[in-house]
């Protein structure tokens, strides 16, 4: 009976050890179920950008945040796309998003030139066309100018698409004919390279955001804004304006962009990286569809309201172009980014230059108003 009992009490001994190990087995398979969970968590992005929703490039920004969920099968998901200027200012966005008040915004040398004088010096302005070329240029000289991927990633920002970038019209709250009329005007200058072009025209340059321009030319506080025109459209600068002027040579800003915190791509997987890399020209195309058919409409919208809709003429045009003197309004930015330490810029900048007019002969053009007119002309509006 003693060894009967002996017997049974090692039989429970190891019935009790192999439910132990039983117990602490399946733990083992769920935390590694859990652990799979972990790392097939939802990658959730905020992003941020100082344009209004209507704009063409946030067009194009909330394509790509949809497409980039699309593609990753939810697996990225874009909690929150703030416009106009709301989680961060234009001037705050480089600084912002390097500290990673969001994990991607809407960048632009522009809102920080003296943090960014390469990519600023790289901005040939006042050719004639850069809505439709600018997003091939930036590519290439990304590509083929590490220098200009250490100035942004210094920054802790990880650039992964570019946006064509903009062609101005003047809209202006009085009517005017000749260059003179310009003289003492107070005309919205963004950055150096604009402002001094806004004062060889004879104008007093003034710094306010797209946001404010509105108001700014409802008010008087500034008398001529420089504007894309389908800003006639999402801005609703039709209704502040009363005169619209093509002045031809109307290249103003290349590298708008599309960019992460450099912590938060890092962290990114692999296989969502290359969905990144796979939709970075997505921007632009669909920027470009926008900003042609909102330009369209906006101009409609500007005759409906009685503006004035001018192209300048190919003589007055020249005159203009003469009195902005493209080359003195560059010298600045290039003798900044010579300052900073960048070599051979000014042969950086003609490369950049040379590539947009071969694109600009291959690709001929006209004006967003010279379309506008001739269609208007023909009755097909």
């Amino acid at each position: 009976m003693k060894k009967l009992t002996v017997s049974f009490m090692i039989l429970l001994l190891f019935m009790l050890v192999a439910v132990g190990c039983s117990n602490e087995s399946s733990g083992s398979q769920q935390s590694s179920k859990g652990g799979n969970k972990d790392s097939e968590k939802t990658i959730k992005l905020t992003v941020s950008t100082a344009l209004l929703e209507g704009a063409a490039q946030s067009k194009g920004l909330r394509a790509w945040a949809e497409e980039l969920e699309k593609r990753t099968n939810g697996k990225v998901k874009i909690e929150q796309i703030s416009y106009g200027g709301v989680a961060m200012d234009a001037a705050s966005t480089l600084e912002g998003l390097k500290d990673g008040i969001v994990d991607v915004a809407f960048i632009s040398n522009a809102y920080n030139p003296t943090k960014t004088p390469l990519t600023n010096a790289l901005q040939p302005v006042f050719l004639e066309d850069l809505a439709t070329s600018a997003a091939e240029i930036q590519k290439q000289l990304w590509e083929e100018m590490p220098e200009l991927q250490e100035e942004w990633r210094k920054y802790n920002v990880e650039p992964v698409a570019w946006f064509n970038g903009s062609n101005n019209v003047f809209m202006s709250n009085f009517e005017f004919d000749k260059l003179e009329d310009l003289k003492g005007k107070r005309i919205r200058g963004l950055g150096e390279a604009d402002s001094l072009a806004a004062k060889n025209l004879g104008g007093v340059p003034v710094q306010i955001s797209s946001a404010d321009a509105y108001g700014a030319l409802e008010k008087g506080t500034v008398d001529v804004v420089p504007f894309p025109p389908y800003a006639l459209l999402s801005n609703k600068m039709a209704e502040v304006s009363k005169q619209v002027t093509d002045f031809r040579h109307n290249g103003a800003f290349m590298w708008f962009g599309i960019a992460f915190n450099g912590d938060v791509y890092s962290s990114l997987p692999d296989d969502v990286k290359k969905v990144i890399a796979e939709i970075s020209s997505l921007p632009s195309e669909v920027e470009h569809e926008a900003y042609f058919n909102d330009a369209i409409e906006g101009l409609k919208l500007a005759r409906e309201n009685d503006v004035r809709i001018v192209q300048l003429s190919p003589e007055e045009a020249s005159r203009w172009q003469k009195a902005i003197n493209p080359p003195a309004v560059w010298e600045p930015a290039i003798k900044a980014a010579e300052a900073a330490g960048y070599k051979d810029v000014r042969k950086k900048v003609e490369e950049a230059k040379k590539l947009l007019e071969e694109y600009h002969k291959k690709n001929p053009s006209k004006t967003i108003i010279e379309e506008f007119l001739e269609k208007e002309k023909k009755g097909e509006l």
